[in-house]
């Protein structure tokens, strides 16, 4: 039975920690070959997983973590990419026979919670709890909500170090020293193979581990000092080999936007329903997120007061006077690191330092030091409960309605299924694209290292199509790069004839505003523009001629062929004498120039009153709106009758914007459809005899200045 006893436990152990990841994550997210949710414009998913792409493709070369292709022409870190080395490292040895399409983030996630409900369990075990208290006291480390919250950063999800260390110090009168010390090089390692955050906080925990062992006399100065110089030298070793030094990258701006606030452990903010809830002094305080939960506040309360009760009426404490818990201590040097340099309650700020040094610009997100403090508090609690004066059976009831109440207030972030499960944007053409890109030396994009081409944050979806054809690209995301050498690459492309003479296999991507620039290259040295909904590509004359172009849609040609630089006032105005219906499609205003509002504004368009994304059907008659419908909510529709001299049409006008989730668009003459059913402005031209003239289209979310015709 006592050998049996383990195996039950630790099977447990594994339910739990497997239900948890369910419930936050998901199980789909455990196949290695599903990438798609990884895929999510805003998603700090994306760039771990795209870095580690490119990082498979790149050979082995020194320093090992090396990334080369990853914003070219710039090398940079796995280590600067969040993309877990740890993990990076170990599949990389097998990039052989991995498939194309392989992602380790959704086993990381798995691993987080089965090594977080694991120290639980123990922690509990050394609050001095047994059976089902233990049991029950593990339920707060393992749904915590500071993990739960960095969902979206997987390697931030490698809080069970902090457990990790806690669970050191709690051993540290029942392990040699020896092995003590082992297990802190052991932790410090692997932290190092994690996230830069976690290494300084376990960093600073180790530190206070071994601490305690000198300030209890277990060893001395000169131990304490080589074990610690040890350890250092360990950190700086594999960062090393991570490449970690391989550049000198920028430091990080917005130092105290992203601190925590003194009510972070008692403010739901949104994770609950239940609690109190408090303002914050600036959003980016999301980052210090520490909220306890109903259930665990109510229970410290509780276990505050009969503590410091019992305290008095004892004639001495318990406790050896001048003892300290030097991990403590650390904890809470942490959380005031956390607040700093502005310390806030609510939206008061009460003190701001005003520093702004090399290690506080390096960690810029200073609120996510609360951590080790968190951690602390629920072990602190549980410990202090187990030595409280009641029987087995008031603790566990104690500890079921804390378990109750946690439930009930933190469903909100139990309940939400977090941005992963939305469905990936699947891009039109993509295929085709893929095929232009894989015929290049090296994937251009322009303008180089930017997150935003044409749609918010769609660079992910250009970097996955360039590490599939296995083609450098400039643009990615990272920590840090060497910038010095991206900006001379940038500079080398401001002119484009020049490059693209020298590097005339490379392949160029731009949104389809820039047609100036394709024109001019395809006046002075040739080649080819392709326009794929709102991205376009050009060839240089080498690569003109390869017969996979035969395979694309010529339309992708002849539409390039007709686009041209025109202003939508220009436009409008040169068709005074016309009709011209017109629908918005998911975004028709944001980034029309102000001349061109003024413009619209004057011919009775009620601009004003139209919202980002919002639903607009209108129809212009001799230089005037004669007839418009709007909406911020819903889709818009509009049907009419009107006569021509020689022809008698049937008008019907469908404008579904972002706001009606819809990013449709529809304008149908006598029930045939003449819409480009285009992201921006769609319009249709009819003359004073009612025969269509024009079909256009205005990708008003990236400018107004270029028209495409459909014909």
């Amino acid at each position: 039975m006592n050998r049996a006893k383990p195996i039950l436990e630790y099977g447990l152990i594994l339910v739990l920690c497997l239900f948890a990841f369910h419930l936050i994550i998901g199980f789909d997210k455990l196949n290695p070959t599903y990438t798609r949710w990884l895929l999510i414009q805003g998603s700090d998913y994306s760039y771990h997983y795209l870095a580690w792409e490119y990082f498979r493709d790149t050979p082995w070369s020194w320093p090992l973590g090396r990334i080369d292709g990853y914003c070219y022409p710039m090398p940079n870190s796995i280590i600067y990419t969040d993309s877990i080395p740890l993990f990076a490292f170990f599949f990389k040895l097998f990039r052989s026979w991995l498939p194309n399409d392989f992602q380790y983030i959704g086993l990381w996630h798995a691993a987080c919670y089965v090594l977080n409900a694991f120290f639980a369990f123990k922690i509990s075990e050394k609050s001095g709890f047994n059976n089902w208290i233990k049991w029950l006291g593990s339920f707060f480390f393992i749904l915590p909500v500071v993990l739960i919250a960095r969902f979206g950063h997987a390697a931030l999800c490698g809080q069970f170090t902090i457990l990790w260390a806690l669970y050191i110090f709690l051993n540290r009168n029942q392990w040699s020293v020896s092995w003590y010390k082992t297990q802190l090089f052991v932790l410090f390692g692997i932290s190092c193979l994690i996230h830069p955050y976690l290494v300084f906080m376990i960093l600073g925990l180790c530190t206070m581990d071994l601490y305690q062992l000198k300030y209890e006399s277990r060893i001395n100065w000169s131990n304490f000092l080589l074990t610690l110089l040890g350890m250092l030298a360990e950190g700086f070793l594999i960062w090393y080999i991570c490449g970690a030094f391989m550049f000198k990258g920028n430091l990080s701006e917005g130092l105290g936007e992203f601190s925590a606030n003194l009510n972070t452990f008692i403010n739901r903010w949104d994770v609950g329903r239940l609690g109190p809830k408090f303002e914050y002094y600036l959003p980016g305080q999301g980052e210090g997120i520490g909220y306890l939960g109903l259930g665990f506040i109510l229970l410290l309360l509780f276990v505050l007061i009969y503590y410091f009760v019992q305290q008095k009426k004892k004639a001495s404490p318990n406790n050896v006077p001048g003892t300290w818990n030097w991990y403590g201590i650390a904890c809470t040097l942490f959380f005031l690191f956390a607040l700093s340099p502005k310390w806030t309650l609510g939206h008061y700020l009460i003190i701001d330092w005003r520093y702004n040094d090399y290690i506080s610009r390096t960690f810029r997100g200073t609120g996510r030091f609360i951590w080790p403090l968190f951690y602390f508090i629920i072990y602190w609690t549980l410990r202090k409960l187990n030595d409280l004066d009641f029987t087995n059976n008031w603790k566990i009831g104690l500890l079921i309605g804390a378990l109750f109440l946690q439930a009930m207030d933190l469903a909100p972030i139990l309940k939400r299924r977090p941005y992963i499960d939305h469905p990936p944007e699947n891009l039109p053409w993509e295929q085709q694209m893929r095929t232009v890109i894989s015929l290049g030396d090296k994937f251009i994009v322009y303008p180089p290292y930017t997150g935003t081409i044409s749609n918010f944050m769609d660079y992910i979806y250009m970097v996955d199509m360039g590490q599939h054809a296995h083609k450098p690209i400039t643009t990615g995301y990272g920590a840090r790069f060497p910038w010095e050498v991206g900006h001379r690459f940038r500079d080398s492309l401001e002119k484009f004839s020049d490059y693209f003479t020298q590097n005339p296999h490379d392949v160029l991507c731009t949104n389809s505003d820039s047609i100036n620039i394709h024109l001019q290259l395809i006046k002075t040295i040739g080649g080819r523009s392709y326009v794929f909904d709102h991205y376009r590509y050009y060839l240089p004359p080498p690569l003109c001629d390869r017969p996979e172009l035969n395979n694309l849609d010529s339309n992708s040609y002849i539409i390039s062929l007709h686009q041209q630089s025109v202003l939508l006032k220009d436009y409008l105005e040169l068709n005074k004498a016309n009709t011209v219906y017109g629908v918005f499609q998911q975004e028709g205003t944001f980034k029309l120039k102000p001349t061109t509002k003024e413009y619209l504004k004057s011919i009775g368009c009620k601009l004003d009153s139209i919202s980002f994304g919002g639903s607009y059907a209108f129809t212009i008659e001799h230089g005037k709106i004669s007839k418009q419908s709007f909406s911020n909510t819903t889709a818009v529709r509009d049907s009419s009758l009107n006569e021509y001299s020689k022809n008698r049409n049937f008008i019907m006008l469908y404008s579904g914007g972002n706001v009606a989730h819809e990013n449709t668009s529809s304008i149908k003459i006598n029930n045939l459809e003449f819409s480009m059913n285009r992201r921006g402005i769609n319009m249709v031209v009819v003359d004073q005899e009612g025969k269509v003239l024009d079909v256009v289209n205005y990708d008003s979310y990236v400018s107004d200045e270029v028209v495409t015709h459909r014909w």
